[in-house]
């Protein structure tokens, strides 16, 4: 196993453009500071009165379209240059804005410092630990209501029911061997995909199939058992047979 399917894919960043109209006279409201780990992008730290938050006035809140807090300017009107000078002009025009934006939920966005991710990010917008994190809450939810059954005390619930999801959840999402691959063929190592539900289906395929397998075994051993049997009790009888002809005789 290893650790990589919870870093893998993780803290990329989305490269987006958007235009804002400013009108004369106007800022664009955006207070920014310098990015301290990649380039001369500049990152946004607050939004306030300015075309910037009329542009986001009018969209929904849930809009990809909107400029948010924790978004790293790269460009604007197509110039990396001067970055700070270019987003405090107040001339009439539509201005655009090209941004790298993470995938962080937007709750999470103040962690950001830098427009490089780092390690938390990256784990935390990886696809496994999202996939980790999603098997865990739904596994999680049954090890509740068990629990609201079960009787026990608080205790049990963190340790045996929520510990039980997570691990769970990290079984089916950790990196596992590829026992199948041929010889002298690099192994690779990939994580559980099918969705719950159907791992849970193929669990009860593979045990309905186990318990058939095993049911068989035990049946065939038991015949055999039987055929052992009767087969000594044919020989004792045909002995028996020989001696009483033999007296006869």
């Amino acid at each position: 196993m290893t650790g990589s399917c919870f870093t893998s894919r993780g803290g990329k960043l989305e490269k987006k453009t958007i235009k804002v109209s400013r009108k004369k006279g106007a800022t664009l409201g955006v207070e920014v500071t310098p990015d301290t780990g990649k380039g001369d992008l500049v990152l946004v730290q607050s939004i306030s009165d300015g075309a910037v938050l009329e542009h986001n006035s009018n969209l929904p809140a849930d809009s990809s379209e909107r400029v948010m807090v924790g978004d790293a300017i790269a460009k604007v009107d197509g110039s990396a240059k001067g970055l700070t000078d270019a987003l405090s002009r107040t001339s009439e025009k539509t201005v655009e804005i090209e941004i790298r934006r993470s995938s962080l939920p937007s709750f999470l966005k103040w962690m950001r410092s830098s427009a490089k991710p780092g390690p938390i990010e990256t784990v935390l917008t990886a696809p496994g630990f999202k996939r980790w994190s999603k098997l865990t809450s739904q596994l999680g939810t049954v090890g509740l209501a068990s629990w609201l059954l079960s009787g026990y005390g608080p205790a049990s619930l963190p340790v045996w029911y929520f510990g039980f999801s997570a691990a769970v959840g990290y079984k089916l999402v950790r990196c596992c061997h590829d026992e199948h691959v041929q010889a002298k063929v690099p192994h690779c190592y990939r994580p559980v995909e099918d969705e719950l539900p159907e791992v849970l289906q193929k669990a009860r395929d593979a045990s309905v199939s186990f318990a058939q397998k095993l049911a068989s075994q035990w049946r065939s051993l038991a015949e055999e058992v039987m055929a052992s049997y009767t087969g000594a009790n044919d020989k004792k009888k045909d002995k028996k047979k020989r001696k009483k002809d033999k007296s006869e005789i």
